[in-house]
């Protein structure tokens, strides 16, 4: 097969495009492409360092921002708070919803019981999606629809047993 003379220019063309900056570099020896560099060990190791310290501040922060949104330490102080995510009153009225149902809740290596409670409460509150959830309580979507599922169920059969006057 013969390649029509304008593709043949067109394509020596981009090989002198394409291929013109790294000529130097094939041309060197290897020795001299080794040697060429500006950064010393020493200029490695501080960059290393660095990085390094960099992602021990970035991992710290990252674990202070998982662990204390949805905490009971992050309720405690702040009816406000709790009344805004969970439509309770007070943190009191919700540990004692938590007292009145943890022994029915399903215990789960990923959440306590505290969490799993404001996962349910904050989904009837807020209607804020098992995605968004998952995200703020660092565990899978499948897991926050089994947490709603399975307490809306519990609160139902145990709560409308109370006599609310």
């Amino acid at each position: 097969m013969q390649i029509p003379l304008k593709r043949w220019t067109c394509l020596l063309e981009w090989k002198s495009i394409l291929f013109q900056p790294l000529m130097p570099k094939l041309n060197q020896t290897r020795q001299q492409r080794v040697t060429r560099s500006d950064f010393t060990s020493a200029d490695f190791d501080a960059m290393q360092a660095q990085a390094n310290q960099f992602m021990k501040i970035n991992k710290s922060h990252a674990n202070d921002e998982h662990s204390s949104a949805f905490n009971e330490a992050s309720f405690k102080n702040s009816d406000r708070k709790t009344k805004f995510y969970t439509g309770l009153t007070s943190i009191t009225v919700f540990m004692v919803v938590l007292c009145f149902i943890q022994s029915k809740l399903p215990s789960r290596t990923s959440v306590s019981h505290f969490q799993q409670l404001s996962i349910i409460l904050m989904k009837l509150q807020l209607a804020v999606p098992n995605e968004d959830l998952a995200y703020r309580f660092v565990i899978c979507e499948s897991t926050v629809g089994r947490i709603v599922n399975d307490g809306i169920d519990i609160l139902f059969r145990n709560l409308s047993e109370l006599k609310i006057a």
